[in-house]
């Protein structure tokens, strides 16, 4: 198990490399519940669990400043009507894929 609230830069790096690798880039044609089913990526947990990927680097230190920024943008489209209220697309999941990308290649330098 991953301890989510590490410390470590290693943990952390695990735990992100988790959300990018563990979960399913399928988008199911019925609608997932939010209990059971698998790990899915289309799920809104998941992008919250990206939110809370880019907070923690911040305030840890693990990511410089100006991932302030990236995760406020984050946070913001992700309370937008747009998104919170509709089903899961294709470019939801690419977008928080390519925060996870952004942060793995930022604590891999």
């Amino acid at each position: 198990m991953i301890n989510v609230f590490s410390t470590e830069l290693e943990d952390y790096i695990k735990y992100v490399k988790a959300l990018k690798e563990d979960y399913s880039e399928e988008i199911p044609e019925e609608i997932l519940g939010s209990i059971g089913g698998g790990k899915y990526k289309v799920r809104k947990a998941w992008f919250q669990c990206v939110g809370g990927a880019l907070t923690h680097g911040i305030k840890k230190g693990f990511l410089p400043s100006r991932y302030v920024l990236i995760r406020d943008e984050f946070f913001e489209w992700n309370k937008d009507g747009s998104f919170s209220d509709r089903d899961t697309k294709r470019e939801d999941v690419d977008y928080a894929n390519g925060i996870l990308e952004t942060i793995l290649e930022e604590v891999s330098q």
